[in-house]
């Protein structure tokens, strides 16, 4: 069937978009240059969807413009194409269904050797034919790619991965409009260097949904804003706009009222223009940015996440469901693409809402420094001197200090944007609050603490390896806590930790000023202060239990753990005074329990005391 007269923008399957129609690249399109690292990746991540109960799991874009006679003729996205071609190529030798075997329907305006070589591959021939024919060196790397990544899964796992190709795994096809300038078109793409993402082809459609023409440029424009999260999001409208909608000191929530002055007359697109080549012509953010001093302010922090997690946090925030995944991979899905799609205009009112909040009370990372410098910071414009600048949204230094930890150290311990429920947590909070004080962020994430604290800790504290890494980091930023309630300054003391906790209190007075710097960083290597390879000279008789406890371990990264190697503890002591490393205050607490021996004895006293603290902040943690 000839299904080129019904095509619109169009999602299919792989076996649609490869048994069907006929897709020509054109001679002005580069050579076909996917190497082993790209073909494998894309393997990888069809393999992983098919460990999915549900859903389609959506490769991309394929933008096409249409020919007089009846073809396709790629734009954008022939790299993949072929290399899906190429897989099937070879799963067609290795399957047997009758209903797989069709023709190739890739063929080439230029570079006819290419073509004979993939019309090889679909006929069975061997590495050695198939190599005599000359053409791309590519195309057989990506074929020898596909049948070494087939091996290593074992035939068994063939049907299983057949069916997920052929049939869950989807494209979006793109139809360019008629007359549109490819010449314009190829420039905007290799500006950017990528196809369409998920989050763009969400954005399409939500618009698309959209009768209102003012709504639709309304909605493009909150949107390209809150795209940029290395920016805050005031920063991304234009001048002209930002005190209309955020007030004179740029602080306001905007209502719907003040959005809808943002759609000027000379901003409109003519409306027989059709949605997905506005979204294609207009995707990017304005550059009308840099005026008084926003050289300085644009881009001096790092979002803890990208744009398509936002999106998620925020899905998942407006439908109150805990079945919304944070994995970027189901984006389309867990907005119901494409027919059970949200209420664009409600849901891009809701998206600059938790986008303001997000800016102004997570944590985001200086750029300009080696270290890890949080910060929670938000911005403001000075009427006086016409200049926008930083400052701190909490005024209170404590409780800015200690929120910065917190957050720090959830995102240290839960850096893929995945497993970012401990942000969705607190940014469900915040709802649609203007100023928040510190406390009632404090108390947010004291509970958040304490949910993720696990409830059997005898049986936690002794596996080894296997110790959550959020416990460390926990115990890190415990310790961090007495000493900034205890140790620092003069100032007042927390009476019921002086006593409870007199012992680690003493150890943290002797290493305070490391105290005073240290800041969460990424650690994943867990180190065993008595090393494992010298088990036999530990003493007492449970050896193997008093090695994997707690109480003997602590979270640095893999190149200090490498450094220390299998010393015994006092020569790990050493070393690391000469360094300028602070990467685990437990660690640091540990060296100060001993003089020269670190055995059974200092270990099992170790343990008690950190699980004391523990214990007492997890049953204290809401007070």
């Amino acid at each position: 069937m000839n299904d080129f007269n019904h095509m619109e923008n169009k999602e299919l399957t792989i076996y649609d978009l490869l048994a069907n129609g006929k897709y020509i690249i054109p001679f002005y399109q580069r050579n076909y240059a996917w190497g082993e690292a790209e073909v494998n990746q894309l393997l990888q991540d069809i393999w992983d969807s098919s460990k999915e109960e549900e859903g389609t799991y959506y490769l991309g874009t394929l933008v096409v413009s249409k020919t007089p006679n009846e073809q396709y003729e790629i734009v954008d996205g022939q790299q993949r194409h072929t290399t899906l071609s190429i897989i099937h190529a070879v799963l067609q030798q290795k399957t047997k269904e009758p209903q797989k075997k069709i023709k190739c329907n890739l063929f080439f305006a230029a570079r006819t050797e290419n073509e004979k070589l993939l019309c090889a591959m679909y006929e069975g021939k061997d590495s050695v034919s198939i190599q005599n024919l000359g053409g791309s060196s590519s195309f057989l790397t990506a074929m020898q790619t596909v049948k070494q990544f087939l091996e290593k899964k074992g035939e068994k796992q063939l049907p299983q991965f057949c069916d997920t190709f052929y049939n869950q795994v989807g494209i979006f096809r793109v139809l360019l409009p008629e007359g549109t300038d490819l010449n314009h078109y190829f420039e905007i793409m290799n500006n950017r260097g990528e196809q369409l993402e998920k989050h763009e082809i969400l954005k399409a459609k939500m618009m698309e949904s959209m009768e209102d023409e003012d709504k639709r440029r309304l909605f493009a424009k909150i949107w390209d804003a809150c795209s940029n999260m290395n920016s805050y999001v005031q920063m991304n409208f234009r001048s002209s706009d930002r005190v209309v909608l955020f007030g004179e000191n740029l602080r306001e929530i905007p209502g719907l009222e003040k959005l809808k002055t943002i759609v000027l007359e000379n901003d409109s697109v003519d409306n027989e223009e059709a949605t997905m080549k506005y979204i294609l012509e207009e995707h990017a953010l304005p550059t009308d940015f840099i005026q008084e001093n926003e050289q300085e302010i644009k881009e001096k922090y790092r979002s803890i996440i990208d744009f398509p997690n936002f999106l998620l946090q925020v899905r998942k925030i407006q439908k109150a469901d805990d079945s919304i995944s944070l994995d970027d991979k189901k984006l389309l899905d867990n907005f119901g693409y494409p027919a059970d799609l949200p209420d664009a205009f409600e849901f891009i009112q809701l998206l600059l809402n938790y986008r303001i909040l997000f800016d102004k009370y997570v944590i985001k990372r200086a750029v300009d420094h080696e270290d890890w410098n949080w910060k929670i910071q938000e911005i403001e414009r000075s009427k006086e001197k016409n200049i926008i600048t930083y400052k701190n949204t909490i005024s209170n230094d404590e409780e800015r200090h200690k929120l910065i930890m917190q957050q720090a150290m959830f995102q240290v311990t839960f850096s893929g944007n995945n497993y970012k429920n401990w942000l969705f947590e607190y940014l469900k909070t915040l709802k649609h609050r203007g100023e928040i004080e510190g406390t009632v962020l404090l108390a947010t994430m004291k509970s958040l603490m304490k949910a993720n604290v696990p409830t059997n800790i005898e049986e936690v504290l002794g596996l080894g390896l296997g110790t959550p890494r959020f416990l460390f980091n926990y115990t890190d930023y415990l310790l961090w806590e007495l000493y900034y309630d205890n140790v620092r300054g003069e100032g007042e003391k927390d009476n019921i930790n002086q006593e409870k906790h007199q012992s680690l209190l003493e150890k943290i007075a002797k290493v305070k000023e490391k105290f005073n710097s240290f800041r969460f960083v990424q650690r994943s290597s867990v180190e065993h202060l008595f090393p494992q390879s010298r088990l036999h000279e530990l003493k007492g008789e449970a050896k193997q239990v008093t090695m994997d406890c707690f109480g003997n371990l602590c979270l640095i990264s893999r190149s200090s753990n490498s450094t220390f190697s299998n010393h015994l503890p006092y020569q790990k002591k050493v070393d690391s005074a000469k360094w300028k490393r602070n990467e685990s205050l437990k660690q640091l607490i540990m060296f100060q329990c001993f003089d020269t021996e670190w055995n059974t004895e200092e270990i099992e006293t170790h343990q008690k005391e950190i699980k004391e603290l523990l214990t007492q902040n997890n049953i204290n943690s809401d007070g």
